[in-house]
């Protein structure tokens, strides 16, 4: 009875998966696409819930109640030590990064986590290790001062993790969430639907050529 109390109480914290998809042990994070509120927002500050134990069943905005305690809930999981950020069509993977916590796990919280020097392995390409323009939950944003703005697109872009702004043909990376500006570049237009969106690259090539779309982003520890 004790051990399955506790079994119990870990699952609630977040939710598990009984089939798993890439080994998926703990879900802390679930959003679709074009649901019209920023990922990035309630990752940070989202109302926690628990929705059972299907991948399939889960909401349109899923947020773990093991985040608002983060590294404090990352304890009861010592034997997990990866997080993986993930994107999926169709409930199948077709685009992750993975971060080992391992190191400094003391000091991990909701940002610094998804960072170049933890990053371990990438989906579909390994990426490599950098030079990075822009790596981090927290993104990109430009123009940054709404006086400054004028006419200019706003562009927002978060989970990302972006190889150079050089010209929008020659813009390369892994993946990132469009959470404004889609009509910014030509390849971040033919995103369908409303924000946000999920991009990522089939291959190491330019996003004019090598670009697709998700329709869920799914953070999980393994």
């Amino acid at each position: 009875m004790k051990n399955f109390y506790f079994f119990f109480v870990l699952c609630c914290c977040a939710i598990c998966i009984v089939k798993p998809t890439d080994d998926i042990r703990q879900l802390l994070f679930s959003i679709r696409s074009g649901v019209n509120v920023s990922p990035l927002k309630e990752w940070l500050h989202g109302r926690s819930q628990y929705y059972g134990s299907r991948l399939d069943a889960i909401p349109d905005v899923y947020r773990s109640s093991f985040l608002d305690d983060f590294n404090s809930r990352l304890k009861l999981f010592k034997s997990l030590n990866l997080i993986v950020v993930a994107m999926l069509k169709s409930e199948q993977i077709v685009a992750s990064a993975t971060f080992n916590i391992s190191d400094r796990r003391n000091q991990v919280d909701l940002v610094n986590w998804f960072s170049p020097d933890r990053l371990v392995d990438t989906k579909p390409f390994w990426i490599g290790k950098g030079p990075f323009i822009d790596f981090g939950v927290e993104g990109f944003r430009w123009p940054s001062d709404k006086q400054h703005r004028g006419d200019w697109a706003t562009i927002t872009r978060t989970f990302y993790i972006h190889k150079g702004h050089r010209t929008c043909e020659t813009d390369s990376g892994l993946m990132g969430v469009i959470e404004e500006g889609k009509e910014y570049c030509d390849w971040s237009d033919k995103a369908p639907g409303q924000p946000p969106i999920f991009y990522y690259a089939k291959n190491d090539a330019s996003y004019e050529t090598s670009l697709d779309f998700a329709d869920q982003l799914i953070v999980y520890l393994k």
